[in-house]
């Protein structure tokens, strides 16, 4: 595969070195890594090279956010960001200077701290004070980087989908199917 002499590589190998030059020498060519799971006999093919097209890139990346779990786990970040804001600002805009008494400022710096928190970036020009407020804030935080987690995955999955579905597939179920590639 690597010098383009052969399209396609079948492996089933299992390594056991014999002595420690042995390993040195097979492991200084060759990645082993310990297997995990039993997964029978692979295919391996040589991708072809592309050049990276920013434009694609970049329309790969917004389409991914038309995936279903990637919007609703968005939503579900805005959406338990703003009842912890209310939560936060409920219990820390009175006492705590860092968050304003009215309603409307005080929200607003509310949300900023729910977000900054869920994002796990934490500033610290807004912290809570209070017992209380420490502990939703530990919720938040576990429950905010869970949500971020799965937006994360969701835009992934759909990104890397896409550009699966731009490539060209190799469909490989039987033997006859190897008779256009060079097999080694």
């Amino acid at each position: 595969l690597e010098n383009s002499t052969i399209d396609v590589g079948f492996c089933a190998l299992a390594y056991q070195p014999e002595s420690e030059e042995t390993t040195d020498r097979f492991t200084s060519t060759f990645d082993f890594l310990p297997v995990h799971l039993h997964s029978g006999i692979q295919a391996v093919i040589r991708t072809a090279s592309s050049e990276i097209n920013f434009l694609d890139m970049l329309g790969n990346i917004f389409s991914s956010f038309q995936d279903a779990y990637a919007q609703t786990a968005l939503l579900m970040l805005l959406y338990f960001a703003i009842v912890f804001a209310h939560i936060f600002w409920m219990l820390e805009g009175r006492d705590n200077g860092m968050f304003e008494d009215n309603y409307g400022p005080g929200i607003i710096d509310a949300i900023w701290f729910s977000l900054v928190t869920a994002m796990t970036v934490g500033y610290g020009d807004k912290v809570t004070q209070s017992l209380a407020g420490k502990l939703i804030a530990l919720v938040w935080m576990v429950l905010g980087a869970y949500i971020l987690g799965i937006f994360t995955a969701a835009l992934t999955s759909a990104f890397v989908v896409n550009k699966l579905a731009q490539g060209e597939e190799v469909e490989v179920q039987a033997v006859k199917d190897l008779a256009m590639y060079s097999v080694g």
